[in-house]
C-alpha cells in the first residue's frame, strides 16, 4: 500500500509538470526578426563607407536604376548561423547587396508595407546579413531589411 501511495505521488508530479512545460512555451515572447539569426545568417552592426554605382545586367531591374550594392564596415557580428560558411568580423569591410536598394523605398516602392530610409555613406545601420551562394564564390551577403539607431 505505502508503495502504491509513492507510485501515485510520482506519477502526479510527472504529470504536473508536462502541463506545467506546455504553459512555458505558450508564454513566450517572439523575438524580433534583427534579434535571431537564422542558419545562413548573420547579425551585424555596420557603417556604410561606400556606395557603389548601380548596376545589373537586367536592365529593368530596380538594381540598374538605383544603387544596390555597397562597402560595409563591420563594427559588431553578434551572432551568425551554423550554415554561414564566410567568417565575416568586426573591422572587416564587406561588399554587401541591399535588395531593396539604398534608397528611400518609399517612392521606390509605395505598397511595400515595411519602408527603408535609405542609407548614405558614413551611416550606421542593424541588420541580418544572410549569405546567398554565387557560383565561383564565396557567396555574398545580402540585406533585406534594416535599422537605423
Amino acid at each position: 500500500m505505502h508503495n502504491v501511495f509513492r507510485l501515485s505521488v510520482v506519477l502526479l508530479s510527472l504529470c504536473s509538470c508536462g502541463s506545467m512545460r506546455g504553459q512555458n512555451t505558450a508564454r513566450q515572447v517572439a523575438v524580433p526578426v534583427e534579434e535571431a539569426a537564422t542558419p545562413m545568417s548573420c547579425l551585424i552592426e555596420g557603417q556604410v563607407v561606400k556606395i557603389l554605382p548601380a548596376q545589373d545586367a537586367d536592365s529593368k531591374s530596380v538594381c540598374a536604376r538605383y544603387p544596390c550594392r555597397a562597402l560595409v564596415k563591420l563594427i559588431n557580428v553578434s551572432g551568425c548561423g551554423a550554415g554561414v560558411s564566410m567568417t565575416p568580423g568586426p573591422g572587416d569591410t564587406m561588399e554587401m547587396r541591399f535588395a531593396y536598394t539604398l534608397k528611400n523605398t518609399k517612392r521606390i516602392f509605395p505598397e511595400m508595407k515595411t519602408q527603408y530610409p535609405g542609407l548614405k555613406k558614413g551611416q550606421h545601420f542593424r541588420a541580418r546579413a544572410a549569405q546567398r551562394l554565387r557560383p565561383g564564390t564565396q557567396g555574398e551577403l545580402v540585406i533585406y531589411g534594416y535599422s537605423v539607431p
